[in-house]
């Protein structure tokens, strides 16, 4: 009997168990949200799709770059995860508002100029719809959601070929343009031929442009065209990049200029540190960003785990004083996240100084009980062992 009533139980524990399990996977996973534009200019309604970043609803004093894609039902999934891997896991960039701009009539669009071939195709609004961008929806999602003043256009093909033509005609639009096998052939390399006579008589222009081809050989000499032409012609303050994917096509492209286009443009932002400033020490990382912050019109931090790397770093080179100092950084930028007070107390407990790293996981555990983190016993186990030291000193 005692057999069956435990059996019994176990059945019980197991559809319970299953039920739980059947729940979860019919949670719906949520990328972002759909919004609808009236656009005056198109004379027609945008679909759009946005995302905000974790942390949105209850970090109200920040203010996030916003990433704007074209070509958006085809891109939005990709660049949304791209965007939270490189700033939620890698560290790497700040966390972005993304803007997925979703197409009514794609080549009427992206276009700048009718071809003679082009029939009774619709095409040349280029210009037309970039005023729909600078005057109606950036101003829009700028009213509506925090955001800083830096934007990115990035664009695939022909959504490529209308990100050139942004930064050729409305180049304070956006601060970084990033196209991907950009559509450079259209209409005779007309956007190439174009690129030649503005960047010539451009003396600056303030942007980051990088761009990426496949292996696509009907592209490649207009392409290598508009290298030769930055080589030779780029102006002042337009820090630019070009790649060639020899392993990719022209559909595989976006995914990985992109990861590679934000890694560039984080350290043209100053979002990632360079050698340089970090050589120069903590007094020179935190003057770094407080320009930054007044750049941008928003505060900056660094990223936690960059900061927190770094100090391990000098830690392990035994520049003990240093990671110190880089540390107790961190827990300034970052006062209520475990980590940093954790990796302050491994530093203080290398110099020695067992009292101030006690206090430290005290407070670190503390933070832990109130926000309920999962490294709780971890640090528990940490402040006991520290505790057990300062008894036997």
């Amino acid at each position: 009997m005692k057999t069956r009533q435990s059996l019994n139980h176990l059945f019980l524990l197991l559809a319970l168990a299953l039920c739980s399990l059947s729940a979860a996977a019919n949670q719906t996973l949520t990328f972002g949200f759909e919004e609808t534009i009236k656009s005056t200019i198109l004379n027609e309604e945008r679909l759009i799709y946005v995302s905000l970043p974790n942390g949105y609803e209850t970090n109200t004093s920040t203010r996030y770059p916003v990433l704007y894609t074209l070509d958006g039902k085809t891109h939005f999934k990709r660049v949304v995860g791209t965007v939270e891997w490189l700033s939620v896991s890698a560290n790497m960039i700040p966390r972005h508002i993304v803007v997925a701009i979703t197409n009514v009539n794609r080549f009427r669009d992206f276009t700048p100029t009718k071809p003679k071939n082009s029939g009774e195709r619709p095409a040349g609004g280029a210009d037309k719809f970039l005023g729909f961008i600078g005057d109606e929806l950036i101003p829009y999602i700028d009213k509506k959601y925090r955001t800083t003043a830096f934007r990115t256009l990035t664009g695939h093909s022909l959504g490529g070929l209308l990100t050139i033509h942004t930064l050729l005609t409305r180049p304070t639009m956006f601060r970084s343009y990033v196209a991907m096998s950009p559509f450079v052939r259209f209409d005779d390399g007309e956007i190439v031929n174009r690129a030649a006579k503005v960047l010539k008589s451009s003396s600056e222009l303030n942007a980051s442009f990088f761009m990426t081809l496949g292996d696509e050989p009907t592209l490649l000499p207009a392409y290598q065209k508009l290298e030769r032409i930055l080589n030779k012609q780029a102006p002042k303050g337009l820090e630019w990049e070009s790649h060639v994917y020899e392993l990719e096509t022209h559909m595989s492209t976006p995914s990985k200029t992109l990861h590679n286009a934000l890694v560039s443009i984080s350290l043209y932002a100053g979002w990632q540190l360079s050698p340089e400033v970090v050589a120069k020490g903590i007094d020179a990382i935190r003057a770094h960003y407080v320009k930054l912050s007044v750049q941008m019109g928003a505060p900056v931090k660094p990223p936690e785990g960059s900061m927190n790397t770094l100090g391990y770093r000098l830690l392990g080179e035994k520049k003990i004083e240093e990671s110190i100092k880089v540390f107790t950084y961190n827990t300034e930028l970052y006062p209520q996240s475990t980590n940093p007070y954790d990796s302050l107390a491994d530093a203080l407990e290398a110099a020695g100084k067992l009292a101030e790293a006690k206090a430290t996981l005290e407070e670190a555990v503390k933070i832990a009980t109130t926000n309920k983190a999962r490294n709780l016993a971890q640090l528990q186990g940490h402040l006991k062992d520290v505790t057990m030291k300062l008894t036997n000193l």
